[in-house]
This record gives structure tokens, sequence and C-alpha cells, in this order.
């Protein structure tokens, strides 16, 4: 079974679920997943995780008929998100070594800042009748 993630970014958060919605449109859900911090006063990673199967009328006869890839994740993100997610990654979520408690507080303050970013420039475009289209 081959499975594979890729990431759709958009730039505003109010994009994240019509995208979503869009998708669905033509693809079967099998698993969704929207990972939040479990406390409003918590900052860390966000994004919606939604697994699908790959339709069989697009799967091409280039690819390995024994092996062909079964399922697929496609997770949704900001701009923000995503590049804090993949710095976090290398960083916190998967350290050389162990993060002292003021590199954890920095690691959450940076979380902190993406999220400021990502409301401010949503609350910015709404305001610029960005999303009016």
């Amino acid at each position: 079974m081959y499975r594979k993630f890729e990431t759709l970014t958009t730039f505003y958060k109010s994009d994240t679920n019509p995208i979503e919605l869009f998708i669905r449109k033509y693809l079967a859900v099998i698993e969704r997943k929207l990972w939040i911090p479990d406390s409003v006063s918590k900052f860390g990673y966000e994004g919606i995780h939604l697994i699908f199967l790959i339709p069989k009328d697009i799967i091409t006869p280039e690819i390995e008929s024994n092996f062909p890839p079964v399922f697929f994740e496609l997770q949704i993100k900001t701009l923000f998100q995503h590049a804090w997610a993949e710095a976090d990654h290398d960083l916190a979520y998967k350290p050389q070594k162990k993060l002292d408690d003021e590199q954890e507080r920095k690691i959450a303050f940076t979380a902190a800042q993406a999220w400021g970013a990502d409301l401010i420039f949503n609350d910015l475009a709404k305001s610029l009748g960005i999303f009016d289209n």
C-alpha cells in the first residue's frame, strides 16, 4: 500500500474551508482530521488533513499494476501554517536533541506569531474586499 501526502497552501485562512469543500466534490474523503491546539491559550500546529482513495479511473497504465497507490493525504494550510510547521518539524517535532524550556517557549512564540499573521492578513483581505470576488 502506497501512501503519499501533499500540502495545498493558501494565502488566507478563510480560503481553507472553501478549498476543502471544492475538493470534496471530486474526491471521497475516507478520513478527516482538523489539527488545532487543544486549548485556546496554546499555539502550535494547525491544518486540515484529508485522506482520499485514489479513484481507479485516474490510475494510468504507466503506474505499476501490482503496486498502485491506494490512498493519499492532502494537507490544507495557510502559508504561515505551512512555513511554521516545516521549521517546527525539524527543530521541535523531531529535534536532534531535547529542547530546554526556553527553546520550547521560542517555538510556542513563533507559533503565536504565525497565528497572528494569519489573522491580520485574513482581516486585511476581508476589509479590502478580496473575498468579494
